[in-house]
């Protein structure tokens, strides 16, 4: 399905931020239900968007894309919020926003 295609992308091409983007912002577009949620931590998505936001914490648009995809990820999940802490995802984003303070509109998506 979709979230396995969504697995595929970000495992086979780490590296690409511009892929890393596109994959993570898709993630974002469909985590809006607990299934999907649930879903996605079974299959290790959450590390995979915090890999992302570490790999490349330069990339604004990819920075921004992880932060609203964590949000809809952890919205009402206390499962995916414990991954996320044990993963130190608040630190990858507080460092992303204050890398990139100049950035308005990643600081309006990470601010949620």
């Amino acid at each position: 399905g979709d979230l396995e295609f969504i697995v595929d992308a970000l495992r086979s091409n780490p590296k690409s931020a511009v892929l890393q983007e596109h994959a993570v912002a898709a993630l974002r577009d469909i985590a809006v239900n607990s299934e999907t949620r649930i879903r996605a931590r079974e299959l290790g998505m959450l590390r995979l968007v915090v890999d992302a936001l570490r790999m490349h914490p330069t990339r604004a648009g990819l920075v921004r894309v992880c932060c609203e995809a964590l949000r809809n990820l952890s919205a009402g999940d206390g499962d995916n919020k414990r991954v996320l802490g044990e993963l130190d995802a608040c630190a990858l984003v507080s460092a992303g926003i204050t890398r990139h303070l100049g950035n308005d509109l990643l600081q309006v998506s990470a601010a949620g």
